[in-house]
């Protein structure tokens, strides 16, 4: 059997709903060593920055880095052992990306990433996509595509299933930021279906996203919370008017 993996495992926490149960499955991974590193109540691109410079102080002494968000929780106790074994597989992989299942769209999203001791981390001067270009060193780097990735790992895990009405407005305020037009669709779609009161914040987010930047929507800008709180208190007029449309 092969030893031990020693893996980081970085998370960026800020109130998601999601999060003691992401810990709580991050606890109970089996057949590797953990350390976790979490970052709480920092905007995201500072908090990205702090990750990468936390594993860039530690890879030598790690087999892997797995960036697990607040809003994810891994599917089962095995699920890190099972990325580890893909690394194990071909020395020319570097890094996976792996699908999650997402609550707001009810679809598959790319958004778990793993490295192995090869890559490091730049700084991001990205405030709305700090996750860009930021990795160095790699070779090769695993997708769900072709079967590169067993069934075990698609998905690896569940993305804002346990989401906060807060949680859920930012989700589609930074959707639509970015112009992730075919997954506030599916949201719409999602919502249709299900009428539910987290969906329909997603979905309000996106439409008030016009009002903000790359620079004032993380939780921490008061902006972020005065566009929330307004969110709040015309949820029924916003929702009507998007399901009108």
């Amino acid at each position: 059997m092969m030893h031990e993996p020693r893996v980081f495992i970085g998370t960026m926490h800020f109130d998601e709903g999601d999060f003691d149960r992401c810990v709580e499955k991050i606890r109970s991974q089996v057949n590797v060593k953990i350390t976790h590193h979490i970052i709480a109540g920092m905007p995201e691109k500072d908090a990205h920055n702090a990750l990468g410079q936390a594993w860039n102080e530690v890879h030598d002494d790690h087999d892997m880095y797995v960036k697990i968000d607040a809003d994810m929780v891994l599917r089962a106790d095995d699920t890190i052992w099972k990325i580890w074994e893909h690394f194990q597989s071909d020395n020319n992989v570097t890094g996976i990306q792996c699908p999650l299942h997402d609550y707001m769209s009810n679809d598959m999203i790319y958004g778990l990433n793993c490295c192995n001791s090869d890559i490091s981390f730049i700084t991001t001067h990205n405030s709305l996509q700090p996750e860009r270009n930021v990795e160095i060193g790699h070779k090769i780097v695993l997708k769900n595509v072709n079967g590169q990735l067993d069934d075990e790992l698609v998905p690896v895990g569940y993305h804002c299933h346990f989401a906060t009405e807060r949680q859920a407005f930012r989700y589609g305020v930074h959707r639509a930021l970015k112009n992730h037009d075919t997954d506030i669709l599916r949201v719409l779609n999602a919502w249709y279906k299900s009428h539910d009161r987290i969906r329909g914040f997603a979905l309000i987010g996106a439409k008030m996203s016009r009002d903000f930047s790359a620079e004032n929507h993380n939780y921490t800008d008061s902006f972020f919370q005065q566009m929330f709180d307004e969110a709040i208190a015309t949820y029924d007029e916003q929702i009507a008017y998007i399901a009108a449309c």
